[in-house]
């Protein structure tokens, strides 16, 4: 093998781990976002239920028992007291842009997750030639490189950061670089690096 077959060789090897490195935080980026969407699409479907569900039980008793029925004031009180609270709530998930938010995390996911994927196959890929290979890399760090831009401006804070960290570390089966263990649940440690982060149920 001639010098420049071996720095080639060594370029190439490099973009390779460039490539697996870039699937990894994409992957993390999208498992941060997808466990927001997850907790705003509850908190949604919360909202909605209860804005409905109300009217539909005092309505319900007013159709079944007549205006006469005597615990239809207390119904309507309970009713009233409870659309209050949700009318609340509401104010705040407006205000917070819960549903821009959830939209924006469903958008990020497909993307990041889609470059994590387009990542890998190319870090993965041994018939490709190296100029090919860099041109496709060249291609996709613009468009990560967007991703990330974006992203950034959503607040991710440490704690979301260290958890998709560890998501992405489990599924690559990779080890930290702080603990050097390869995680194995989503249960945090005392790592800095994968760990202490609050733990969510899925």
């Amino acid at each position: 093998m001639s010098q420049l077959d071996g720095d080639t060789a060594r370029d190439e090897e490099t973009l390779r781990q460039e490539l697996w490195n870039r699937a990894l935080h994409a992957f993390a980026t999208s498992y941060i976002f997808e466990d927001r969407a997850r907790r705003l699409k509850r908190r949604l479907k919360w909202l909605n239920f209860i804005a409905l569900v109300v009217p539909v039980i005092v309505g319900g008793l007013a159709l079944a028992y007549g205006a006469g029925f005597p615990l239809l004031g207390l119904a309507v009180a309970v009713g009233g007291t409870v659309g209050l609270v949700q009318l609340t709530f509401s104010t705040w998930a407006v205000v917070s842009g819960w549903v821009e938010s959830y939209g924006y995390a469903t958008t990020s996911i497909i993307d990041n997750q889609r470059l994590a994927q387009e990542f890998r196959e190319l870090a993965a890929n041994r018939s490709i030639d190296f100029e090919s290979m860099r041109h496709r890399y060249e291609v996709l760090k613009a468009l990560d490189t967007s991703r990330q831009a974006q992203d950034l401006n959503q607040d991710i804070d440490d704690q979301e950061k260290r958890m998709g960290m560890r998501a992405a570390l489990r599924e690559r089966q990779r080890k930290c670089s702080a603990c050097l263990t390869v995680p194995t649940g989503m249960q945090p440690t005392n790592c800095d690096v994968c760990g202490n982060y609050k733990a969510r149920k899925i």
